[in-house]
């Protein structure tokens, strides 16, 4: 006959085998991969490992969106970014941090070029988040069935700037991506504070709006292409700090080969609308890890166009040049808060544009807003 104290045994040991305890645990690839499934900017829904480990930039300016969110983790989880995006200048600015990471930023494509499949396979991201800007979206999908094959997610996100919400929506949609919801709110909640104040302040305006024409990366013999308002970057900048953009005009240009809304602008009609301001960007070393504004040569050559020399915007010096990328990053709201100071100076008195970006790399980035230029005034 078995002892009730000998049944009580086999029945604890029965347990024991039945849940496992007390012997090893199941390995981690074993496990159930938790996932998570969000809606990216075309419309796909996507559903990615949760929370993502390892990933992939089509642009280095996106980890500016990440840095807020896993701060140097941001670094150490990157494994491959394309060669645009003002790389050179992260490459200063982060390589001597993070040493130890460097040789894990695969470069997965070439400046404004199709991805290399290889180099993201090889890389091994758990996903590979691409930026609208050049083309990237068409490029990303061509080789989209080469990533599911290999288990990579593919997340399409759009350039910060259609909306004033935009950068905002994107800090949620990564915040539930890399599992940081609170941390995006945090930072959605100061973006949504500048664009309010940039409302209040245009809502003290009773004059008329000042003309405003935009060039990218041009030189005093080439003009560059302008940028119209209605789909995203410097041209939408310009009207939503109550500014009229030139490039809107019926019949002022013509659609280029660039993104949407890019246009050429004929030199004498620029010369015969006289413009109130003139914003350029792309045509320095600018942004972060930049050299000193005083030692960039050929700043502003553009004024020395024939002609130029009578416009009201030389005269008054209010000629500015902005860091290119700011137009599609999480800093989004520095140009437009700058752009309406300049616009409406008594409206927004009490606006301190520099400051406010300050206040951004203090709260929620590792390096300071004073290791890069961002803007500059015609001397």
């Amino acid at each position: 006959m078995i002892k009730k104290g000998s049944l009580l045994g086999l029945t604890l040991l029965l347990l024991f085998a039945l849940t496992g305890c007390g012997s090893e645990t199941v390995p981690q690839e074993k496990r159930e991969q938790k996932t998570i499934t969000v809606t990216d900017a075309a419309g796909r829904r996507v559903t990615l490992k949760h929370p993502v480990q390892r990933y992939a930039i089509s642009t280095f300016d996106l980890i500016d969106f990440i840095i807020p969110l896993k701060g140097e983790e941001a670094f150490a989880m990157l494994k491959g970014v394309g060669d645009s995006g003002g790389k050179k200048n992260y490459d200063k600015v982060y390589e001597p941090r993070f040493p130890q990471y460097k040789e894990q930023w695969k470069i997965i494509s070439p400046h404004g070029a199709p991805f290399d499949v290889e180099a993201i396979l090889a890389a091994k991201p758990d996903v590979l988040i691409v930026n609208s800007v050049m083309q990237g979206h068409m490029y990303a999908m061509d080789i989209e069935p080469r990533l599911t094959e290999a288990g990579i997610a593919l997340l399409l996100i759009d350039v910060p700037g259609k909306t004033t919400q935009s950068a905002q929506d994107l800090y949620r949609l990564l915040g539930k991506v890399f599992d940081e919801p609170e941390r995006a709110e945090e930072v959605a909640a100061f973006l949504d504070r500048q664009f309010t104040d940039l409302e209040t302040g245009l809502k003290k305006v009773n004059t008329p709006k000042p003309l405003v024409y935009y060039e990218k990366s041009g030189s005093a013999e080439i003009f560059g292409p302008s940028s119209r308002s209605n789909v995203s970057g410097w041209g939408t900048l310009i009207a939503y700090a109550g500014g009229e953009n030139l490039a809107d005009r019926a019949g002022a240009g013509k659609p280029t080969d660039g993104p949407p809304g890019s246009v050429s602008l004929d030199p004498e009609y620029v010369l015969t609308s006289d413009p109130d301001f003139i914003l350029l960007s792309g045509t320095s070393p600018m942004g972060l890890g930049a050299p000193p504004e005083e030692t960039i040569t050929d700043r502003f050559s553009i004024v020395k166009r024939p002609g130029w020399e009578h416009l009201k915007a030389v005269k008054n010096k209010n000629v500015y040049e902005y860091q290119h990328e700011l137009s599609r990053t999480c800093c989004v709201f520095y140009p437009a808060l700058s752009f309406a100071k300049l616009f409406y100076p008594e409206a927004f008195a009490d606006v301190d544009p520099e400051a406010r970006l300050s206040e951004f790399y203090d709260r929620f980035m590792i390096v300071k807003s004073s290791d890069g230029l961002w803007k500059m005034r015609l001397p």
